[in-house]
């Protein structure tokens, strides 16, 4: 059964009539789900615990026993106790004990201390109630590897788990169905890598996970137990995992080392958008804290001072600290609802997206909604704290309620991650900043014609979404080589066809946001829309030039005159001569692989031939009917990017996709199509 949650508008109109729906959305997910999923009058009662470090060889092991001893005996004698008087009523029976990461000190005989004192399914060993317990950093590597017994061991157990409703793919990580509530355990943190570390890229200054272990495709299963146990039933859901999203595991010792990083949490955002994630367990710190990650209550336990007890009942979440010094109630933490919806606002119909106006220490944010309203927006460059600086924003134009938010005073080739709220909702994103002008390196993306279709568009997308994640450095900017939309005088056509409004799975909306896009704007020059949507550094018309790094570009319209005399080749010729980068590139918006085919391409080819020569431009860019095509315009090379069909029938396509890296003296350009496959690479030397 595939219900939507557009499902609501066959009701009659009224807020009391979409209240039916959605309950009866609901009730009939529930109906094709396991029985313990579908909600129940009675609260839910659970308990939750961090970082035990089980270690048989250390001088305090049994004190270490002991205390663990004492702490199940008080949680056995939960059951009853009355709350404190806040919140009235008394405990109920914990469904099970969720233990976030660090179990042990990775050893079997650690592990094996573990279960003795905390079983598996209640009652067969101290603790009277099932465990849940997950992987963390201290417990060994990951669980191919010879050293990863601790990972093994768990996977051996969670099949037995009660309320099990499904395993990964090497059974590590799982999800329980509760009365209602979907509860996934990630082990260490939500990641893609498996067997390998994440190693970001410090020469180009973008951080690597830099210690623990790799997450063992935890995202992806996160993505398959949502989309196949949750749906759109909008059920609660509650993450469990080691890492939070503090400074602290974001950036323990230095800007480029982590635990993990913001491109993980980031991408776990995207993962979780439009589900109900209500509360996210964490472990790790040590502290007994709560942050607010963008709408999200992320609670931190430790096993020292006490353990959080959690009820849920009547639309709202509360945690309780138990002391253990004392046995005695700690901190009420409420208010929280069991209905978040993580992810992108309603309202938010175009990005957020960039644009880079040639000044490394400026990046200019965008965004369209589909009313007036006013938009918070922060940024920062620690984490998600967004310690930089906020915002309020109104629309720069009415017509089409676009926003425009100039970040300034920041600092060259940086990270930095920010946040749209927009009344209880949000979005986040993040970018690098531009290097200083006199940077000796850089890597950059191209692609171009997303005209060609939504499918094709996204499946591009998707392959510069593994490359950014595959080589962090390649997030810097992405090159556009034109014919952007099928209809460029359409604000709808921009909506639906670049920007993937409404797209479940919109890949190129998680590109606009971690980067600025640039380019030509091609046949959409006629269009004063385009150049609204796109507000480059503009000269007289619709051409412009920007520095990043060691690398000068050189945008033209192949649509505006370019005889000698006229404005955009006066420009020109004076851009090209003034051009202090060690590497000029210029990016032409037409297909010039042999000087024919479409209006423009002949007099742009025969334009660019002799200028480009004239003033040593290195690489001249521009669109291909074949989807990839190379060769000489004059003394300059031409690589041409686009979409080519490959397969019989309308809206069949091959698109290709670039990267360039310019180091050492080589500019050295690989092209790839769709499915990563690369293609022959051309290498130019100063």
């Amino acid at each position: 059964m595939n219900l939507q949650k557009d499902s609501v508008t066959l009701f009659p109109a009224g807020r009391y009539y979409v209240k039916i729906a959605a309950a009866l959305l609901v009730l009939l997910s529930c109906s094709v789900q396991k029985a313990d999923a579908c909600p129940q009058d009675e609260e839910i009662t659970f308990i939750h615990i961090g970082d035990t470090h089980y270690n048989t060889r250390s001088d305090d092991y049994q004190e270490q026993r002991e205390r663990f001893s004492r702490t199940i005996e008080i949680m056995n004698r939960i059951p009853g106790t009355p709350y404190p008087e806040e919140l009235g009523g008394s405990v109920g029976t914990p469904f099970g004990v969720f233990v976030v990461g660090d179990l042990t000190e990775s050893r079997q005989s650690d592990f094996d201390s573990f279960v003795e004192d905390w079983g598996l399914k209640g009652g067969d060993g101290l603790l009277d109630f099932p465990v849940y317990e997950g992987a963390g950093n201290h417990d060994g590597p990951s669980s191919t590897h010879p050293g990863g017994y601790v990972r093994r061991a768990i996977i051996e157990r969670n099949p037995e788990r009660p309320h099990l409703a499904s395993l990964s793919e090497n059974e590590l990580h799982y999800s329980l169905d509760y009365k209602g509530v979907h509860f996934v355990q990630l082990n260490e943190y939500a990641g893609p890598e498996n067997d390998i570390r994440y190693p970001g890229n410090p020469a180009y200054n973008r951080k690597g996970r830099a210690y623990g272990n790799p997450a063992e495709l935890s995202l992806q299963f996160l993505e398959k137990t949502l989309s196949e146990n949750v749906g759109n039933s909008g059920r609660p859901v509650v993450i469990l995992q080691h890492y939070g999203f503090d400074g602290w595991p974001l950036s323990p010792w230095g800007d480029e080392l982590a635990w993990w990083t913001e491109e993980h949490a980031l991408r776990l955002w995207e993962t979780i958008a439009g589900y109900n994630v209500i509360a996210i367990l964490v472990g790790h710190g040590h502290n007994h804290s709560i942050l607010d990650w963008n709408g999200i209550p992320v609670f931190q336990m430790d096993s020292y001072r006490g353990f959080g007890v959690y009820r849920i009942r009547d639309g709202e979440l509360v945690r309780v600290v138990r002391n253990l010094e004392d046995d005695s109630w700690g901190e009420v933490s409420r208010g929280y609802s069991t209905s978040v919806f993580a992810g992108r606002p309603e309202e938010l119909v175009q990005g957020p997206y960039m644009v880079y106006r040639d000044d490394p220490s400026e990046m200019t944010l965008l965004w369209r909604t589909d009313r007036e309203m006013e938009v918070e927006l922060r940024w920062g460059r620690t984490g998600f704290q967004f310690e930089s600086g906020e915002k309020l924003a109104s629309p720069v134009d009415n017509e089409y309620n676009l926003y425009r938010a100039v970040l300034t005073d920041l600092d060259p080739n940086a990270r930095y991650t920010y946040q749209l709220k927009m009344g209880e909702k949000y979005e986040l994103g993040m970018f690098y900043s531009a290097p200083d002008h006199n940077a000796d390196r850089v890597k950059f993306m191209i692609y171009g014609s997303t005209a060609a279709g939504k499918t094709d568009h996204e499946s591009i997308s998707s392959a510069l979404y593994d490359k950014i994640f595959d080589d962090p450095a390649y997030h810097s900017f992405l090159l556009h080589t034109g014919n952007w939309v099928p209809r460029v005088s359409s604000i709808s056509s921009w909506d639906v066809n670049y920007f993937f409004y409404g797209s479940e799975k919109p890949y190129p909306a998680y590109i606009h946001k971690r980067m600025p896009v640039m380019g030509p704007v091609g046949h959409e020059s006629g269009t004063s829309l385009a150049e609204k949507l796109f507000p480059y550094n503009y000269a007289e018309g619709p051409w412009y030039s920007f520095r990043y790094g060691p690398v000068h570009v050189t945008v033209i319209d192949p649509f505006s005159d370019l005889e000698e005399g006229s404005p955009q080749y006066e420009w020109l010729v004076n851009d090209l001569d003034s051009a202090e980068a060690p590497w000029s590139i210029v990016v032409a918006g037409s297909d010039l692989s042999d000087g024919k085919g479409h209006s423009e391409s002949t007099h742009v080819y025969e334009a660019v031939s002799h200028i480009c020569g004239e003033y040593g431009v290195d690489l001249l860019i521009g669109r291909s009917s074949e989807g990839y095509s190379r060769g000489r315009v004059g003394n300059t090379e031409y690589v041409g990017i686009g979409a080519g069909q490959y397969l019989p029938g309308p809206g069949s396509h091959r698109m290709y996709f670039a990267t360039v890296q310019v180091e050492d003296g080589i500019l050295s350009l690989q092209v790839f199509n769709d499915k990563g496959e690369a293609v022959p690479t051309l290498e130019l030397k100063e």
